[in-house]
């Protein structure tokens, strides 16, 4: 499909979502299919369509406009899926990876699992983190008494105090 053919279907999508705000529709499904949140999903849709015939660089944000929305729906019809940061840092690592594997690119795909895997471990670092500070700020005033007193007891060295030996 050429470039033309693809903003149609777009302004398509576009204007039944804008018709069904003005005229609410009583079907089953069309709460979920003409919303903002599935609007993103089918603009990534296309645009990946479109980026995978023509251009491939515009997979990437494709892929990332494809995971938020189908998040966004998620957030917004599940009231039990996580809404945390983190799950953005997942999607754009997983939208990495996949764009790594169309791509052949061995190095995007690492650093989208590098992303993704710092997001799923983000809460548990965190708390390591914090208990090595609490401890560290618990014990530094011994740690300075301890480095002073080495520095008191340790002997200077011949080249340190100045002095040249005579042979």
């Amino acid at each position: 499909m050429r470039f033309q053919q693809w903003f149609g279907v777009l302004l398509i999508a576009v204007g039944a979502l804008a018709l069904s705000n003005l005229w609410p529709i009583s079907l089953p499904l069309a709460t979920l299919f003409f919303s903002p949140e599935s609007f993103l999903v089918i603009f990534g849709i296309v645009l990946f369509f479109f980026a995978w015939n023509r251009a491939l660089e515009l997979v990437l944000p494709a892929l990332i406009l494809i995971g938020i929305g189908i998040h966004a729906l998620n957030v917004h019809f599940f009231h039990l899926w996580l809404d945390h940061w983190s799950i953005y840092a997942v999607i754009i690592g997983l939208a990495i990876i996949l764009y790594g594997l169309f791509s052949s690119d061995g190095i995007s795909v690492t650093w989208g699992a590098v992303l993704s895997l710092l997001a799923f471990l983000y809460e548990p670092l965190l708390s390591v983190l914090h208990r090595s500070a609490e401890r560290f700020l618990s014990f530094w005033p011994l740690l300075l008494i301890a480095i002073g007193v080495f520095l008191l007891l340790k002997r200077a060295s011949p080249s340190a105090s100045g002095k040249r030996r005579r042979r």
